[in-house]
C-alpha cells in the first residue's frame, strides 16, 4: 500500500466501513492523519450516501442495528451511553451518521453509534407557563455554518385557552439554546423529517377555524418556517404523514379504502408531486395503522415499518407484500435510518484547544474493540 499513490489509498479507504477505519487509524501516522482529516471524513460520508449503505436503527428495550442489505438475517446490539432502561427513550432524528435521542429522563443526547462518541445537551430552558402541552423535535445540519442543530417546537394553551407555539433551537457550535417565539403553527409527529437543509412536520395553524393538515418546513440555516404545497388528492381529505424516501419529500395519504404514497420530484415545486404508488383493497387491510417508509432497495422494493412491529417489503410493480424475517428482532421497536460515519461531535472544540492529535489517538485505541 505504501507504493500506491495517495489518491488511490484515499479512494480505497473512503469506501470502507467505519469499524475498519477506526482500526486502520492505528496502522501508521500517515493513515491516522488521513482518516482523521475533516476532508476525508466528508468524502467518506459522501461515499456512504452514494452507495446507499444505510443502516436501520431499532430501539426497544435495547438499541440494535440492521444493515440494509438484500439479505439481513440478524441484528447487532449496540452499546449506548444512555441511562437504562431505555424503553421510554425517543429517537428525535438522524443526520450524517449522528442520532439525536431523548432519554426517559428528558435528557437529549447526540450520538454517533459507529464511533460511540456522544454528547449530552444542556437542559432546554423553560420560560413560560400554560397547559395542554405538545412538543415535537427535529435534528439537522446547516452546511453553510457547518453546524448541527436540534429543534423543539412547544405548543400550549394560555389562561384564555389561546394556543401558542414557540421554537427552541440548540446549536452544537455554540452549545446553547435560543428561543424563537410566537410561531403560527402547531406541529404533529414528534420527529421532523430532514431534507434539503430543512425539517418537515405535519401541522395546523394555531387558533385557525380551518384545522386542515398542512406540511411546514423549518430551514435549519435561516431558522424560518415555510409552508410546503400539498398534492391534489383525488379522494379529498384523509390522514397525512410526511416522510423522506430516496432523497425526495414523501407524503402518505390514508383514505378509507387505500393508502397513497406521493413524492415531490423537485423540492418546493407543488406541480412536481407524483403519486408513486397506491395500496388498495384487499392489500390495504394488511397496512391499517402506522406506516413509515424507510428506504428503497436496489431491486425497487420499498422497506416499510408497520406499527413498530413488522419490517415489510412492498413491491410497487405487482403489489406484492412480504415480511422480513430477522433473527433476534424485538416484538416492538422504533426505527430510524442512519449512515455509518466518522463525523465527530468534538472536532471544533479539540481543534481550538490544540488537542486533536492526542484526542484522536486515544479515541483510536479505545475503538480497537468496537463491535
Amino acid at each position: 500500500m505504501a507504493s500506491l499513490p495517495h489518491e488511490i489509498i484515499e479512494g480505497i479507504l473512503s469506501r470502507l466501513p467505519v469499524k475498519s477505519l477506526l482500526r486502520f487509524r492505528c496502522v501508521s501516522k500517515s493513515w491516522h492523519k488521513l482518516i482523521s482529516d475533516p476532508n476525508f471524513i466528508t468524502t467518506h460520508l459522501n461515499q456512504a450516501n452514494l452507495s446507499n449503505n444505510v443502516k436501520i436503527m431499532l430501539k426497544s428495550d435495547l438499541i440494535c442495528s440492521v444493515d440494509n442489505n438484500e439479505v439481513c438475517d440478524q441484528i447487532v446490539i449496540l452499546h449506548h451511553p444512555f441511562e437504562a432502561p431505555i424503553r421510554g427513550a425517543e429517537i428525535l432524528g438522524s443526520c450524517n451518521g449522528l442520532l439525536c435521542i431523548k432519554s426517559d429522563k428528558e435528557v437529549i443526547w447526540l450520538w454517533n453509534p459507529s464511533t460511540r462518541e456522544h454528547k449530552k445537551l444542556p437542559e432546554i430552558p423553560v420560560e413560560f407557563s400554560g397547559s395542554n402541552f405538545s412538543i415535537v423535535y427535529g435534528f439537522g445540519y446547516d452546511p453553510v455554518t457547518d453546524d448541527y442543530k436540534v429543534v423543539s417546537v412547544y405548543s400550549y394553551d394560555d389562561d384564555d385557552d389561546v394556543r401558542h407555539s414557540e421554537v427552541k433551537v440548540y446549536s452544537l457550535s455554540l452549545n446553547s439554546w435560543k428561543v424563537i417565539p410566537d410561531i403560527p403553527y402547531e406541529s404533529y409527529h414528534r420527529a421532523g423529517r430532514l431534507l434539503n437543509g430543512a425539517l418537515h412536520w405535519v401541522a395546523t395553524r394555531c387558533n385557525a377555524l380551518d384545522e386542515s393538515s398542512l406540511i411546514i418546513s423549518f430551514d435549519i440555516g435561516d431558522e424560518v418556517f415555510r409552508e410546503v404545497p400539498l398534492p391534489e388528492f383525488e379522494d379529498g381529505k384523509g390522514q397525512v404523514n410526511v416522510a423522506v424516501l430516496a432523497g425526495c419529500l414523501c407524503i402518505l395519504h390514508h383514505c378509507k379504502l387505500h393508502l397513497e404514497v406521493w413524492v415531490m420530484k423537485r423540492y418546493g415545486v407543488g406541480d412536481s408531486w407524483t403519486r408513486l404508488f397506491l395500496i388498495g383493497q384487499p392489500t390495504y387491510n394488511q397496512f391499517l395503522g402506522y406506516i413509515k417508509p424507510l428506504c428503497i432497495s436496489k431491486n425497487g422494493e420499498i422497506l416499510l415499518d408497520k406499527d413498530g412491529e413488522h419490517l415489510i417489503l412492498y413491491d410497487p410493480k405487482d403489489g406484492r407484500v412480504r415480511n422480513i424475517s430477522i433473527h433476534g428482532l424485538p416484538n416492538w421497536y422504533e426505527t430510524e435510518i442512519y449512515l455509518g460515519s466518522l463525523i465527530t461531535l468534538n472536532f471544533k472544540e479539540n481543534c481550538r484547544n490544540g488537542k486533536m492529535g492526542k484526542f484522536m489517538l486515544t479515541h483510536c485505541i479505545e475503538q480497537m474493540d468496537v463491535a
